[in-house]
């Protein structure tokens, strides 16, 4: 049962189709998500041998747990949870940096001194798409909490929906929507000094 898979089916019917064992059904599937999971994994681990490994892991996952995919989410929402746990595995097994997170208040003679946030109207989607600011985004991203900053991929760079990225993390609707809201005021805050300046590097 391998015929020859139309480039336009649905994931429900190559879904429908994968669990009666057709193997070509579940390639093409593969072929659809490969790049995005990928892309997912590589910015949660920052190593494209934990993403390449990661990436095997889910379709292989996916693989041997196709048949009890009972499609009340999207296959698509599915797999991406299944990325986003081995990711996230992977990030708990590896030894933690200390760092300072951009929402602890500056520090003055003893005194906290709250933080200039300047206006920051932009898409994030929109400024990782331009070259000039692809360093200070991924800089910004990387500085914020773990717990912000895979919301704020999901969400803001994958484009998956408030309630795609609720399944996902096995989160509540209202918290995810609690978290984007935070780590987009953290990005706009460590850019703050970006855009008040109108430049797109420091020497």
């Amino acid at each position: 049962m391998n015929e020859v898979i139309p480039s336009t089916s649905s994931d429900e019917e190559l879904v429908s189709q994968a669990k009666a064992q057709n193997y070509r059904a579940f390639e093409e599937l593969m072929k659809r998500y490969e790049k995005g999971i990928y892309n997912l994994a590589l910015r949660i681990t920052k190593s494209p041998q934990e993403a390449e490994e990661i990436l095997q892991d889910t379709f292989l996952s996916v693989f041997k747990n196709i048949d009890g995919f009972r499609e009340e989410s999207s296959f698509k929402t599915w797999i991406y949870k299944v990325a986003t746990n081995f990711a996230l595995m992977k990030l708990r097994k590896k030894k933690q940096i200390s760092r300072v997170f951009i929402d602890e208040p500056l520090q003055l003679d003893g005194e906290e001194i709250p933080r200039d946030i300047a206006d920051w109207s932009k898409n994030p989607e929109d400024l990782y798409e331009k070259q000039e600011l692809r360093r200070i985004l991924k800089d910004a991203v990387d500085s914020l909490p773990d717990t912000y900053q895979t919301v704020f991929w999901l969400r803001d760079i994958d484009g998956l929906s408030n309630q795609e990225v609720a399944t996902i993390l096995g989160l509540s609707l209202p918290a995810v929507k609690s978290r984007i809201l935070r780590a987009r005021l953290l990005m706009r805050e460590y850019l703050s000094e970006y855009f008040k300046d109108g430049k797109s590097g420091r020497a």
